[in-house]
């Protein structure tokens, strides 16, 4: 997550400038997995009384997303999710579709996270409804991949999986390739191996022995890079992968 880009048209207020260097030292914890930035929220908060539109909604959203990090209530996280894009989409709601609308990047970033709160809810119909609404969207300002905050990668990534848990397992593949695809032509590759992962849980569930291969690359992958995490949920499966090797 990168903070969003902002264009000034007019001299900046001391506060306006002092919340632009937060709002850089958050991302900047963020992006080196330091998610320990209550004290920035606070001082955002506290350099005036008032804040801007963007700014609200760059509170809220950083807000929602520290308690995320600390084992806040998935409800209320969703709904400070929902509170945040509402300042700059009006009107929106989880029902609102917003396939034919134009998101901002920072917009669409929120909704990504709306989307897994839903999932988290236990709503995975919805959930994916959402993020297939993003995926295409997406799709549509493919030009820009390469300079958004938030790839084609991290929604196919996503997406992929709560299909393959679904068991939409030809959509599901679709949508890994295509994330696989948009990694190496945009140079994303941290979600290549999770994508390559899904993919091959896909193509066992589809009966293909392309799925047996590459399940074991992927575990080599993590491996290499001392992902234990991944190692040990890819264990978990992996009588799948020597079963489908008999």
């Amino acid at each position: 997550m990168k903070t969003p880009s902002v264009f000034f048209t007019q001299s900046l207020m001391p506060a306006q400038y002092k919340r632009i260097q937060i709002e850089q030292e958050i991302n900047k914890r963020i992006n080196a997995d330091d998610y320990e930035f209550k004290d920035l929220l606070e001082a955002y908060k506290n350099c005036s009384n008032d804040m801007s539109e963007r700014e609200e909604q760059f509170y809220l959203y950083e807000s929602a997303y520290y308690k995320s990090k600390h084992n806040g209530e998935n409800a209320v996280i969703l709904a400070d999710f929902i509170q945040a894009l509402q300042k700059t989409f009006e009107g929106y709601t989880v029902q609102t579709d917003i396939e034919n609308i134009v998101l901002m990047p920072d917009e669409m970033i929120i909704f990504y996270n709306i989307a897994y709160c839903l999932c988290r809810e236990g709503k995975r119909q919805q959930a994916i409804t959402a993020a297939n609404q993003l995926y295409k969207l997406y799709q549509k300002y493919d030009l820009m991949d390469s300079i958004m905050p938030l790839g084609l990668d991290a929604i196919a990534r996503m997406l992929s999986q709560w299909l393959l848990a679904d068991g939409q397992l030809d959509m599901a593949l679709q949508v890994a390739d295509k994330g696989c695809a948009s990694c190496t032509k945009y140079g994303r590759m941290k979600n290549l191996p999770y994508l390559l992962h899904t993919k091959s849980l896909i193509l066992l569930g589809l009966g293909k022995e392309e799925g047996r291969i590459l399940f074991k690359r992927t575990y080599m992958f993590f491996e290499a890079l001392g992902n234990k995490e991944m190692m040990a949920e890819i264990n978990l499966h992996k009588e799948v992968f020597y079963e489908c090797g008999k």
